[in-house]
């Protein structure tokens, strides 16, 4: 759940976000992972503003099919700008960019 001050809460089976010191602007949410979309930060670049949590059997928090359960953050060499929105299905995620690109991993 998205709280208005842009906190990410979570419970039962879902992942453990840690999104301390971040604005969330939106989260997308899976079978077993969440990804989820911030403002970046002062000084941080804006290609780097999505971070996936959770299961990563299949490659849906953006790295690979390594097994960690919380991710760095997703860059995408040709995303320009950032992303604007996330939607997750069942295994996978995908973003826009800024220049409404589509970007999809897992």
């Amino acid at each position: 759940m998205l709280a208005p001050d842009g906190d990410v809460q979570c419970w039962g089976a879902a992942p453990r976000v840690d999104a301390a010191g971040f604005h969330a602007l939106s989260v997308a949410t899976g079978y077993g992972h969440a990804c989820v979309l911030f403002a970046p930060a002062h000084g941080q670049d804006p290609v780097s503003n999505v971070v996936c949590y959770g299961d990563n059997g299949v490659g849906q928090l953006g790295l690979g099919t390594s097994l960690e359960v919380a991710s760095r953050p997703i860059t995408r060499d040709s995303a320009l700008g950032g992303f604007v929105q996330l939607a997750a299905g069942h295994d996978f995620t995908c973003g826009v960019d800024t220049v409404h690109q589509l970007f999809c991993w897992g």
